[in-house]
């Protein structure tokens, strides 16, 4: 039988676990993701970002317009307004 106080402290436990650490990325990954997105927002193309998140990695698909207060700034393929913080994105691919 585990009492309330050691179940709660194995569950926060397991959510620490749970959490992934940020990709590191090297000179050469940077540049070839500035390129992307920069050529994205030229010719007006959609893209899918890989953003990181403590959980995992989420995909976004935008169409960038421009990048304001650390934030990559665009629409989405509804054609609603969406947002993603620059230090986020761990890879672009599309455009």
């Amino acid at each position: 039988m585990i009492i309330p106080e050691h179940r709660r402290a194995i569950m926060e436990h397991e959510d620490r676990q749970a959490l992934i650490e940020r990709p590191a990325l090297d000179e050469d990954a940077l540049e070839e993701l500035n390129r992307s997105l920069a050529e994205a927002m030229e010719r007006g193309r959609l893209v899918t970002l890989l953003v990181f998140k403590p959980t995992g990695l989420e995909e976004v698909d935008m169409l960038p317009q421009r990048v304001a207060d650390g934030k990559l700034r665009g629409l989405d393929r509804d054609g609603d307004r969406v947002s993603v913080a620059i230090v986020d994105v761990v890879g672009v691919s599309g455009g």
